[in-house]
């Protein structure tokens, strides 16, 4: 039986073909033109042995540019893990002394100026390398010829890149951008199960300034990354449990009430601990949002799940397991306990435009979040617009300072004095000083000053307040009962220097009488020029503090030069006053303060939506709407009743005739103060009782908004938040610069009301033209 012939394919007569040419040195090459790869290795065998070996060693540095095709098939032209195995353990080869030599082979994207360019440099002599090899035998033998050649066909094939077959030589594959780097090892396609896991959103880095909290030793592990893990989210019932890992700095959104339960964080400066009370967290996107830090973390699982059960008291054992796995996730840890905020102050102030939307919290599709919106509070990413309340070095070094005059005394009871033009961030330094004070202090004194952009209490009111708690939120979060105040009646004290100077001397002889060693913050206002820096030179000698600080506001125009002792040797307001029979401030200060000036401002500047008039507003609406329970209006309140001659009338810095005092007074707000009325006076028999024009404040109780005027009972309707014992105290109504907001007049529910609410017509609607360039007495000249 003849026996069958073995049908050999065209690719292995091919490479016969090849293998008989390169035994006989007889090149039979088929007429199509040579490509760059061929002309590369012939160029290459053409030179001298010593040169060739030069080239492979110096290999070629240039980089060639990339065709729009090569770009479209990168990822196809990538190496394989297995070649780029084989390459590897070819190159530890090379290492250890083997004949082959690697280099890298120009591919059809580079040009051939390049390898004209590189081949002229050798043979001139220019690129020289240092051979420690010796030269190998050349003789190959078949065998290994014969696969070198199969090997070669298969990558032309399958890579369309040239081969070279030499006894010191052996082509490699070039690299792309995305294959692997020469000395990295080989990374898997796919993430493990492990990765997947702690493959979270990298949060803000931490700030190196955790490190000397106060009361703290903990420190930072040089060896920790500069990200963290976003934290966690377990729900527990109404609660939600928040595992940060320490460090962590994260932002929220909206309103909650904190608690520490594992673990130390700090919000604005003021340290949680485990075993204290939650804490109201107030952070409108209106105001910079507030920040809460990790200070100190645990590692301990077991007590710490054992701290969270005996508080929350958890039953499900899967929460109990998601709770183990989490906290083995993020060591060092903290846990913090997170609760809805019950109040009305957030749906109050909500009625009113433009402010409805301030405390809305939208949706997120994120994990974290889903579990925290039921709450009203979210953790905003990057992509936020607002920016968040952070603790500058130069700000840090301030709260420094401030600690060790808390610790040391030396001088007596410390105070400090915070200045500044408009926009520099005293408010929120004010309150980073506050909290951080309460870390070591039972309570602290805080002198308000700004009367236009106030703290705790309403505007145009000179206070002393007594602060046991944290603020963690913008003024209008937090307006409280004061020590005592005194109604100025304005935002500016420009009207009469006089009287506002003396309630800022009433407040503090209040301080001297009622400290006892209660340390004194001092804010003051952002007018720093003018009558502004004598008032200001009058509030230091007044206070004598301790340490003086002065920030930096964006605005150029309204800084000053640093002070200095100098400067509090100028001639102040009150030292001009006296040839008018001013108030008298003595000159002479008890110290000399401690001078901390800023060189520039503390944070970035954002420009809000929100004005200074709409943030006194939310001030107003705060205080009026304060105990007012749910789903009921000011409109809706029942009001008091007050009798024509239980209080007198009194106007700040204005003259209103008399007859137009009631017309004035109706629909308007008004102080509700205490004072000596044994010197009003009637208008006419059964009238209301007038003071005149009076050099001493009043002492303020609170606002109140009169609803209406009984001409005929003799009574005032006043509506208010003051309780009855407080309004019983109340003989004057003071009307001054301070008006109902706008806002309250506008919103109201029910008929829409004519001339506020829409245009109504009317005969005066278009009988008078405006006219425009008309010339005017006494301007420009014009005194015809």
């Amino acid at each position: 039986m003849p026996l069958k012939k073995k049908r050999v394919s065209a690719f292995e007569v091919k490479c016969k073909e090849t293998v008989i040419d390169k035994r006989t040195k007889n090149k039979h090459k088929s007429d199509k033109p040579k490509s760059k790869h061929v002309k590369v290795v012939d160029a290459i065998n053409s030179l001298p042995k010593e040169k060739q070996i030069e080239y492979v060693k110096s290999g070629n540095k240039k980089k060639s540019r990339k065709s729009q095709k090569r770009k479209k098939s990168a990822k196809a032209n990538s190496i394989s893990p297995k070649a780029v195995a084989k390459t590897k353990q070819k190159s530890e080869q090379d290492d250890n002394g083997d004949t082959n030599i690697s280099m890298v082979v120009i591919d059809d994207d580079n040009e051939e100026s390049d390898i004209a360019s590189d081949l002229v440099d050798i043979q001139a002599g220019e690129k020289t390398v240092d051979i420690n090899r010796p030269e190998d035998n050349k003789s190959t033998d078949t065998d290994s010829m014969d696969s070198d050649v199969h090997r070669k066909h298969e990558n032309i094939k399958k890579r369309k890149i040239g081969s070279l077959e030499n006894d010191k030589t052996a082509v490699v594959k070039k690299k792309s951008k995305r294959d692997f780097n020469k000395d990295s090892e080989i990374q898997p396609s796919e993430k493990s199960i492990e990765e997947s896991v702690d493959d979270r959103d990298d949060w803000t880095d931490i700030g190196r300034r955790l490190q000397s909290r106060a009361g703290y030793g903990d420190h930072f592990d040089s060896g920790q990354p500069s990200t963290h893990k976003s934290p966690i989210a377990i729900p527990v019932g109404d609660s939600v449990l928040v595992i940060a890992s320490h460090p962590c700095v994260f932002p929220l959104k909206g309103v909650v009430t904190i608690q520490a339960v594992v673990g130390t964080a700090s919000v604005m400066e003021y340290n949680l601990v485990p075993g204290s009370q939650g804490y109201d967290v107030y952070s409108p996107d209106c105001n910079s949002l507030v920040t809460v830090s990790t200070v100190k973390g645990v590692t301990k699982t077991k007590t710490a799940v054992n701290q969270v059960d005996s508080m929350l008291g958890i039953n499900d054992k899967t929460v109990i397991n998601l709770l183990k796995n989490s906290l083995n996730d993020s060591k060092p840890f903290v846990v913090l306990k997170f609760d809805k905020l019950k109040t009305t102050l957030c749906s109050f102030i909500s009625n009113f435009h433009p402010y409805t939307n301030i405390f809305k919290v939208d949706g997120d599709k994120t994990l974290l979040n889903k579990q925290l919106l039921p709450l009203s509070v979210k953790m905003p990413g990057e992509d936020m617009d607002v920016p968040e309340i952070s603790v500058s070095e130069q700000l840090q070094n301030v709260l420094d300072v401030w600690q060790e005059n808390l610790i040391q005394q030396n001088e007596g009871v410390p105070v400090m004095l915070v200045c500044g033009g408009k926009d520099s961030g005293k408010s929120t330094s004010n309150r980073l000083l506050i909290n951080s004070t309460l870390n070591r202090c039972k309570s602290v004194y805080y002198l308000e000053c700004d009367i236009g952009q106030t703290e705790f209490t309403p505007p145009g009111v000179v206070s002393l307040v007594k602060v046991t708690t944290p603020v963690l939120g913008p003024p209008f979060t937090h307006q409280r009962k004061a020590v005592c105040s005194y109604h100025y009646g304005s935002v500016s004290p420009k009207d009469n220097a006089d009287l506002y100077m003396r309630c800022v001397q009433l407040c503090v002889q209040e301080y001297k009488r009622v400290e006892q060693k209660t340390p004194l913050i001092v804010n003051t206002m952002g007018w720093m020029k003018g009558l502004g820096w004598q008032l200001l030179l009058d509030i230091v000698r007044l206070v004598s503090p301790s340490i003086m600080v002065q920030l930096m506001s964006y605005q150029v125009s309204q800084n000053v030069p640093p002070i200095t002792v100098e400067d509090l040797e100028q001639t102040s307001w009150t030292e001009l006053s006296k040839m008018f029979k001013g108030e008298n401030i003595e000159r002479k200060m008890e110290r000399i303060p401690t001078f901390l000036s800023l060189e520039g401002p503390i944070s970035t500047s954002y420009n809000f939506r929100m004005k200074p008039t709409d943030y006194r507003n939310l001030s107003i609406l705060s205080h009026l709407g304060a105990n007012l329970e749910p789903g009921l209006t000011l409109t809706s309140m029942t009001p008091f009743t007050v009798s024509w001659k239980d209080v007198a009338i009194h106007m700040c810095h204005v003259q209103v005739p008399k007859s137009q005092v009631m017309c004035a007074l109706n629909a308007n707000m008004v102080a509700l103060c205490e004072g000596d009325i044994t010197k009003a006076e009637l208008y006419e028999d059964d009238g209301p009782l007038f003071l005149k024009k009076n050099k001493q404040p009043f002492r303020w109780i609170g606002y109140g908004l009169v609803r209406g005027i009984d001409m005929v009972k003799k009574k005032f309707y006043i509506v208010t938040s003051l309780s009855e014992e407080e309004l019983a105290r109340v003989n004057v109504l003071d009307i001054g610069g301070i008006s109902l907001p706008e806002n309250f007049l506008i919103t109201q529910k029910g008929e829409r009301i004519p001339y506020v609410d829409e245009i109504v017509k009317s005969k005066g609607l278009s009988a008078v033209k405006p006219r425009k360039h008309m010339p005017r007495k006494g301007l420009r000249g014009n005194n015809q």
